[in-house]
């Protein structure tokens, strides 16, 4: 558990899961404001819990979700200055590259309008 305990609270958990595999495409690619909202919360929890920090939540949240692929659309309002809308911007943007590699973030595209 986050918070050092051995067993779960009391209560409902909620999980996504993709029963139907479906894909990143054209029509439904991956968009970086859903990724920013994810590992934002995992900063968070981080930030939070000192034993989520230490088991690298953010990275193991992405080492364990699968499918990472473009299409992948950076969808931040003002890319040049993402900071300012995500302030963790450059934590996300460094856990995708380096839990990803170097050349899935570098084809991470603009939308075309």
């Amino acid at each position: 558990m986050l918070d050092g305990s051995n067993s779960p609270p009391a209560g409902t958990v909620w999980y996504f899961a993709n029963a139907t595999q479906n894909y990143p495409s054209e029509q439904f690619p991956i968009v970086q404001s859903y990724v920013d909202v994810c590992l934002d919360g995992c900063l968070e929890t981080e930030d939070r819990y000192p034993e989520a920090r230490k088991a690298q939540f953010a990275k193991e949240f992405i080492r364990t979700t699968t499918d990472w692929q473009t299409p992948w659309f950076n969808d931040r309002i003002y890319p040049w200055r993402p900071f300012v809308h995500v302030p963790r911007a450059n934590d996300i943007d460094a856990l995708i590259r380096d839990e990803l590699g170097k050349d899935l973030f570098e084809r991470i595209a603009l939308p075309r309008r």
